[in-house]
């Protein structure tokens, strides 16, 4: 997943709340984003600790 598929899957909700759907989708696709988010910080945490184990040992 990345950056901009977030971005698309937040308008998707914007525009969803702008036109009055029903609640209980927008709390779901809500909820899905809010999960889609944390898995993709979680991955990019990740890599980026990875990134600076390597660098950590180049140094050594």
């Amino acid at each position: 997943m990345d950056a901009n598929k977030l971005q698309e899957i937040r308008e998707k909700l914007n525009r969803m709340i702008e036109n009055g759907s029903d609640a209980d989708v927008i709390l779901q696709v809500s909820i899905e984003l809010d999960e889609l988010i944390e898995n993709y910080m979680e991955a990019r945490n990740t890599q980026k600790n990875c990134e600076n184990k390597t660098n950590n040992s180049e140094k050594m």
